[in-house]
């Protein structure tokens, strides 16, 4: 069985248990029902009345929790789109450790769906000359439908020539320009633009486990300007930073495309 929960900030929450496939009309419903909420707006002087909340100001997400076998149905739905998720939506992915994984929707073209971890991976931070083979232990970790249907993806990113290369992966990091505004870009300059999910700082903003009380920083896939040794990263608090490859521990994100059916 598969659980969803739709949650408005200052307002209340739905939640709904069942298959998929019946639970998806009663949310998109539940969409359809905000679009008619309008500002309120009150007087300066008015301080007898609190201050409305307005669908501008609540945050709407969609969390799909799946067990192995209800993860099995899901996909499938998502793939041929008769699941509809929006950017800033996740879905809970069974590993084969026996723990899950939370992922955020953070981007969609024709060709597929783009899955972020919402924590770190692994556990643990890492340097970044590390990072291949922790995502190389964390595919093992990933269920064989969801690695059947990964795609391999081109990534552009700037030598230390500024010449643009591409490297494929299945699973990769988030680039610079795609997380931050152009001014705060250290490396990469140009080869994206940042994804709408990153225009908003909070959610820019990891912690290294989903039981961590404190953020953590984090890497980018992108070598500073004309460096090979010093890798630009997120702060703890959302902010660009560069920091060394070989001798700065901080937490690594997975990113991978799921395709789409044809």
């Amino acid at each position: 069985m598969a659980s969803l929960k739709v949650a408005l900030k200052g307002i209340g929450e739905f939640e709904c248990t069942g298959k998929e496939e019946f639970i998806s009309p009663e949310i998109e419903k539940f969409y359809a029902a905000l679009l008619p909420v309008a500002p309120v707006v009150h007087s300066a002087e008015d301080n007898s009345r609190p201050a409305p909340v307005v669908a501008q100001d609540c945050i709407v997400k969609r969390i799909i929790e799946s067990d192995d076998t209800c993860f099995a149905d899901v996909l499938p739905l998502l793939m041929t789109g008769k699941l509809n998720l929006n950017v800033g939506d996740t879905i809970t992915i069974p590993l084969k450790d026996g723990t899950s994984a939370e992922f955020v929707l953070t981007q969609e073209d024709d060709e597929a769906y783009r899955f972020e971890s919402v924590t770190c991976v692994g556990g643990d931070t890492v340097t970044h000359d590390k990072v291949d083979d922790l995502f190389e232990r964390y595919y093992d970790l990933l269920p064989k439908i969801l690695t059947d249907n990964l795609l391999l993806t081109k990534r552009r990113y700037r030598d230390r020539n500024d010449a643009i290369q591409e490297r494929e992966s299945v699973l990769f990091l988030p680039s610079a320009p795609e997380v931050f505004p152009e001014d705060d870009v250290y490396g990469d300059s140009g080869l994206y633009e940042q994804m709408e999910y990153y225009k908003d700082r909070r959610h820019r903003i990891r912690k290294l486990t989903q039981d961590s009380k404190d953020t953590v920083s984090w890497w980018l896939m992108s070598a500073s300007a004309g460096n090979t040794s010093i890798f630009c990263n997120v702060s703890y608090s959302g902010i660009a930073g560069i920091n060394n490859a070989s001798f700065t521990w901080v937490g690594a994100p997975v990113c991978f495309r799921i395709r789409k059916s044809k």
